[in-house]
């Protein structure tokens, strides 16, 4: 068992380059603290040991997105976003929700940035992972980027939505909700009637 876990340790540093020393104790208990300190949320001083390691060594994509999500944490949205970026494609194999959290600090990260193209799909990417009642944030910030859009019937859409999320998950939100009321009263909302479609356009043409 002892064999195996030092094994298991060794796997989350890939050596930078050849003349690279491998991990020691020290490095290891590093390692174990900077966990412990995520795992407490202290995020802070688990980025600072995580910069440590990948300074030595190249830390496995799981390790990488803890740093993201630090970087999230301590306002440094670049950094943020350039991290999870790097190490998401590769952690496809985690669990639903554990990505649904650092994709919605990636696409945080990017609605920071005023980088709403890659703010938008990385919510969507948290939308169809996140539980249901986790939902309203991520709708409410979507219909902020529509709203810088101009795009006003989908930003109503979406504020509509995030409305309804809140009333039901979290009502105690009330701020929140009387802000929307306001913010839909004064958005149009979308068109019900349905557009023409060609045909019938050009039955209605007038005779040359």
């Amino acid at each position: 068992m002892k064999h195996l876990m030092t094994f298991l340790l060794a796997l989350c540093f890939l050596p930078l380059q050849a003349q690279r020393r491998q991990p020691s104790s020290s490095d290891r208990e590093m390692l174990d603290k900077a966990i412990d300190y995520f795992a407490s949320q202290k995020y802070h001083e688990a980025l600072l040991l995580f910069e440590k390691l990948d300074e030595r060594f190249r830390l496995n994509p799981r390790y990488l997105a803890y740093m993201g999500y630090c970087y999230y944490f301590d306002w440094d949205y670049a950094s943020a976003a350039s991290y999870l970026e790097k190490s998401l494609p590769q952690l496809q194999a985690l669990s639903p929700h554990e990505l649904s959290v650092y994709y919605y600090s990636l696409a945080e990260s990017h609605f920071e940035l005023s980088q709403y193209d890659a703010c938008v799909e990385a919510y969507e990417q948290h939308l169809v992972r996140c539980y249901p009642d986790e939902r309203a944030d991520a709708l409410y910030r979507l219909g902020f980027v529509y709203l810088f859009r101009d795009d006003k019937p989908t930003a109503w859409e979406y504020f509509t939505a995030a409305q309804a999320c809140y009333r039901y998950f979290q009502p105690e939100r009330q701020q929140r909700i009387q802000q929307l009321q306001h913010m839909l009263k004064a958005l149009p909302a979308p068109q019900e009637a349905q557009q023409e479609t060609p045909q019938e356009a050009q039955q209605e043409a007038p005779q040359q």
